[in-house]
């Protein structure tokens, strides 16, 4: 599961192409892309990954 928090969700491409190639394509986690401002002035981007090191 995947959470992404960006300043300007125009930003969703240039998000979604790293996470592309970051994903599985046969079973893609869940993901959330959502505009809100972040936790200081400086950062374009926060992001929280839940990961299951589970087969």
């Amino acid at each position: 599961m995947s959470y992404g928090f960006v300043r300007d969700i125009e930003q969703y491409e240039e998000f979604e192409e790293p996470m592309r190639s970051w994903r599985s394509q046969d079973r893609p986690p869940a993901g959330v892309l959502v505009e809100a401002a972040p936790s200081w002035d400086t950062n374009q981007l926060e992001l929280q990954l839940i990961v299951s090191l589970d087969g």
